[in-house]
């Protein structure tokens, strides 16, 4: 039993050898210690990456921008760079143990994503303000969270374990699903994930425990496309950037809490796993309340979002309902 988790583990141990060896080269040990709350954060958004389709950006954004005082790009960078770490090494796992997930998931909506963030990233995020940025997103997990909350009430919910083919119109809502889900990517550093895991989840019916490891390969995705595309384009990960010593402070909690997360998603059951989703939703959503500051006009617009977004999740369960018995009907 031990052995096969040290298995399990072989890509962490890997990774944090590789920076060890790099540390004691540079005798960079003090940019450690120098940047310890960014190293603990890591700790739990590690976690969050490998067992949640939230992704660490959610956690780290609010807490970088507002607590530790980083700049709203470099924060987002960072949410990048980070989660191509311990999205990438979860990945990983997820392939070597051949742990299912929705592949027409991963590739269409990873490609108009991509369009989608740089979109954002050079046509919306200049001009909006990384507080309502920030409300934006928690309303959407919070919205999601309530919807999940409703369903998962029952003892038992209709789940699918499998995603039939791949037509014309599943290509169109996954498409338009992860350009926006990229747009949002593009300003706060996550979103396309958890936009995606509730098209699958909501409109799909499938099991939370298949939809959660394609979101994480998705992410995984993304980010190191994102890392490559903004380090060609505007050097954003240049050994001036601040991202990089942060970066370096969180590899080791990244990468061993991505993959502990990713294997307690694949042991607990598929309620447990929303279970899971639906704590750290609160615990993003009281992180925004307790860090963001909402001015006047704030306070009008988080609850006319969460209202919004939420019977947009109805909505999409509802058609999600009907395509099921569609299906179901069909000879």
């Amino acid at each position: 039993m031990l052995s096969q988790y040290l298995y399990f583990f072989i890509p962490s141990i890997i990774i944090v050898s590789l920076w060890l060896m790099y540390m004691i080269l540079i005798d960079g040990f003090h940019i450690v210690t120098a940047h310890w709350p960014f190293a603990v954060t890591m700790i739990l958004g590690g976690f969050m990456s490998g067992a949640t389709s939230e992704g660490s950006g959610a956690l780290t954004f609010p807490i970088f921008t507002k607590v530790l005082q980083v700049e709203p790009q470099i924060a987002r960078n960072f949410a990048w760079l980070m989660q191509a770490v311990g999205m990438g090494t979860a990945s990983v796992l997820i392939f070597k143990f051949r742990i299912p997930f929705v592949w027409q998931a991963v590739i269409v909506p990873a490609f108009t994503g991509f369009f989608g963030m740089a979109f954002a990233t050079h046509y919306l995020q200049p001009f909006i303000l990384p507080a309502y940025a920030k409300i934006t997103f928690t309303m959407v997990t919070a919205s999601f969270g309530f919807v999940l909350f409703w369903e998962n009430r029952a003892k038992e919910v209709h789940r699918n374990d499998t995603f039939r083919g791949l037509a014309l119109s599943d290509a169109a809502i996954l498409g338009f699903g992860g350009f926006l889900g990229g747009v949002v990517f593009g300003i706060v550093g996550t979103g396309l994930d958890l936009i995606v895991f509730a098209i699958l989840v909501n409109y799909y019916r499938i099991s939370e425990k298949v939809a959660t490891p394609t979101s994480v390969v998705l992410q995984a995705i993304a980010c190191l496309g994102t890392v490559g595309y903004h380090e060609f384009r505007t050097h954003a990960y240049s050994n001036l950037s601040p991202v990089l010593y942060y970066w370096l402070a969180c590899i080791p909690a990244s990468a061993i809490m991505a993959p502990i997360g990713a294997l307690v998603a694949a042991k607990v059951s598929r309620k447990q796993v929303a279970y899971i989703l639906l704590a750290l939703i609160s615990v993003e959503l009281v992180s925004t309340l307790w860090i963001v500051r909402f001015d006047d006009k704030a306070k009008l617009f988080a609850p006319a979002a969460f209202v919004a977004l939420t019977l947009g999740f109805l909505a999409l369960r509802a058609m999600g309902k009907r395509r099921g018995r569609t299906e179901m009907a069909r000879p």
